[in-house]
């Protein structure tokens, strides 16, 4: 949600939050923050604080993010609806996924005023009660990278689905370069991610998604459409794996 109220949507469904890039001249007592407040959908448990306080008493390797952009991520929402509160432990701060500029440091690998795409995961966010939706965000600063400076703060934003889904090709399958992949929601947040990865390791890409997403699919350069209902993503699989027979590995990628 920007200044004026409000929101843009990418295409994966993530939402941004914009702020101002510029670092403040005095860090500021209070922030605007969203805040998940009870169990519930995000309309039922979310909260907007228009004075939330900024933490500035930093431990040793903390550092304080003024925060450009964060992503919204679908697991928040599971958290939120299907978890119950003596686990969770609310208020908190929502959102894991940032990107902004460092204001304050007890990190000396990370100074004041270096780019960074940042990540609260969510043991963390149950310990701090920090998240990425606010305008000043308490992390270690091992738990963020410096953005490079060809590369805007809202493409930053998205550390948890990008390395969702390298892991998903590196990690847990050994992608080799021109591999024929098989993508399950090639639009989801992971998913645009690993079918995006996937052609730049010149791999031909098969996958799956709604219809009416079927061309921002191929937007995002999936050479093979399922847009279902119609034909059943089971049916591309199976035609996926009968051609690979005589002609190149298939990787099933499930996002």
């Amino acid at each position: 949600m920007s200044d004026d109220g409000t929101t843009r949507r990418l295409p994966t469904s993530l939402l941004l939050i914009g702020m101002s890039n510029s670092a403040p001249v005095n860090i500021p007592k209070t922030q605007r923050a969203w805040r998940y407040v009870r169990k519930g959908a995000p309309p039922v448990a979310l909260e907007f604080d228009p004075a939330a306080p900024v933490s500035t008493d930093l431990a040793d390797g903390e550092v304080l993010v003024r925060v450009a952009a964060a992503a919204m991520n679908p697991g928040f929402s599971v958290i939120m609806s299907e978890l119950p509160t003596w686990i969770t432990k609310p208020p908190m701060v929502v959102l894991n996924d940032l990107s902004g500029t460092i204001v304050a440091s007890r990190d000396a690998s990370r100074p004041i005023g270096t780019r960074v795409i940042g990540f609260l995961h969510v043991p963390l966010q149950f310990k701090t009660k920090e998240g990425a939706g606010q305008e000043y965000a308490r992390m270690p600063g091992s738990y963020t990278v410096p953005l490079p400076s060809n590369i805007k703060f809202e493409e930053g934003a998205f550390a948890m689905a990008a390395m969702t889904a390298y892991q998903m090709l590196f990690v847990n399958h050994e992608l080799k370069r021109g591999q024929r992949v098989f993508i399950n929601g090639v639009t989801t947040a992971v998913g645009a991610f690993a079918v995006q990865i996937a052609k730049i390791w010149e791999c031909e890409v098969w996958g799956c998604a709604s219809g009416r997403n079927e061309e921002l699919a191929k937007s995002f350069g999936v050479d093979v459409v399922s847009g279902y209902p119609s034909p059943l993503p089971h049916h591309l699989m199976r035609s996926a794996t009968r051609s690979s027979l005589t002609t190149q590995n298939v990787q099933f990628i499930f996002s």
